[in-house]
């Protein structure tokens, strides 16, 4: 996932201000005569600072997936994932296309990965 971020003059607090781009969709051409075009497409909620103002961090990220064809052993329609983040920016728990949760804890201390829960195990760290 890619994020342009363009920073702008100075406010009368003494800060600068930001407004950030984030990807809304990704095209790729799968001949290279320019046919074939797949798009992957995503979108955004926003982490809430105080529960009110918006932050440039999102919350969660969920991205759809180009359709993938009967003739090409796919459902033929769009998978969509979910990515949920904390307030760390660390992946806190996903969603993948076929609706399972994984879910991830983090030591307090020193942030690292402790444990890992998916549909079919629970691994420590």
């Amino acid at each position: 996932m890619w994020w342009c971020l363009q920073r702008s003059g100075d406010t009368p607090t003494g800060g600068s201000t930001s407004t950030i781009y984030p990807l809304a969709a990704d095209t790729v051409y799968r001949n290279t005569d320019g046919t074939g075009a797949e798009t992957t497409s995503y979108a955004y909620t926003w982490l809430n600072d105080s529960g009110s103002v918006a932050s440039n961090q999102p919350y969660s990220v969920a991205t759809t997936s180009p359709i993938v064809t009967a003739g090409q052993n796919g459902p033929g329609t769009a998978d969509v994932s979910v990515d949920v983040y904390d307030a760390y920016a660390r992946i806190d728990w996903t969603k993948d296309a076929d609706g399972y949760i994984n879910y991830r804890a983090y030591d307090a201390n020193t942030g690292g990965l402790v444990l890992v829960m998916t549909p079919t195990a629970v691994r420590t760290r």
